[in-house]
């Protein structure tokens, strides 16, 4: 799968449902569905999965935090 995110590993590795998850996340189930299927969760929503299931910010955002170890 090329858009092995952060979000989509912690849904296959708990047996969620896109819906499922989002119930946890407090988040729609196409919000997450879409979530899951891109390289890099957009930082806003990587915020609200971080809080609620304790995803590192890291890897939802790695871009974010390779950047600011570069300057």
């Amino acid at each position: 799968m090329k858009n092995d995110n952060a979000l989509e590993r912690y849904r296959l590795k708990h047996q969620l449902s896109y819906a499922a998850l989002g119930r946890l996340a407090g988040k729609s189930r196409l919000d997450v569905s879409r979530h899951c299927k891109v390289d890099e969760v957009p930082k806003a929503a990587a915020v609200d999965y971080h809080a609620k299931l304790l995803i590192p910010m890291e890897e939802l955002c790695p871009s974010a935090y390779t950047n600011e170890s570069k300057s």
